[in-house]
């Protein structure tokens, strides 16, 4: 199976708060991510809180970007970030 490196959006639809992620293989990491949110093992505890208070119908876990080569997460991530306030990861 092809793996395709990107950058993945988790995104509540109700409060429009997000969490962007660099991948090495956007396909398993959506499934894992949504695996670990049901389970109630995620690691960020404020995005686990949002997802226990509203619920699978009001998230959002995809690719928002492929990228060519594994350089160019960094710099990808950086630019998805730049929208959130500093220092924030999920906002």
């Amino acid at each position: 199976m092809t793996q395709y490196i990107g950058i993945i959006e988790i995104r509540n639809l109700l409060s429009d708060r997000r969490l962007y992620i660099s991948s090495d293989d956007t396909f398993s990491d959506c499934a894992k991510i949504r695996f670990q949110l049901d389970l109630g093992t995620y690691p960020l505890k404020s995005l686990q809180d949002d997802y226990n208070e509203t619920g699978l119908e009001l998230f959002i876990i995809h690719k928002v970007e492929t990228l060519g080569a594994p350089a160019e997460k960094q710099l990808a991530i950086a630019r998805w970030n730049s929208s959130c306030p500093q220092g924030s990861l999920y906002c």
